[in-house]
């Protein structure tokens, strides 16, 4: 029998540890790390809503849109947007010379900007839980 109070809390503690990694590496300018660690926090805890939602462990996908809607959250168009931007960086993060073309770094204002937005909506997603 699965203790979906243990995961949930796995992914919650997960998501937190993660928040404070990207906010660290955006007070260093690190912004595409920063992007990466900030799409892991969202994952996580969209997984711990998923964990709720379902009463089963989280899938293995990294895709956010993909994990809202296993986790049946209403989003507004804003927030869907917001996940679309968001899991790119997953690509971005993990392969940032991807076919020999270096990503272009994300400038300091943009990353800080989007991680306006992550932090309202990480927010709102553990007063989902």
């Amino acid at each position: 029998m699965i203790d979906i109070d243990k995961q949930v809390s796995y992914w919650r503690e997960g998501a937190a540890d993660d928040w404070r990694v990207a906010n660290k590496l955006l007070e260093g300018r690190e912004t595409l790390p920063a992007l990466f660690f900030a799409h892991l926090t969202v994952e996580k805890i969209l997984k711990a809503l998923v964990c709720r939602q379902t009463q089963g462990y989280a899938p293995m996908i990294h895709n956010l849109l993909s994990l809202a809607q296993r986790a049946h959250l209403s989003l507004s168009p804003r927030y869907t947007n917001l996940l679309a931007e968001l899991t790119t960086y997953n690509i971005r993060g993990r392969y940032p010379d991807m076919y020999g073309t270096r990503i272009e770094k994300p400038t300091f204002q943009y990353t800080k900007s989007l991680f306006e937005q992550v932090e309202e909506m990480y927010e709102w997603l553990k007063n989902q839980l």
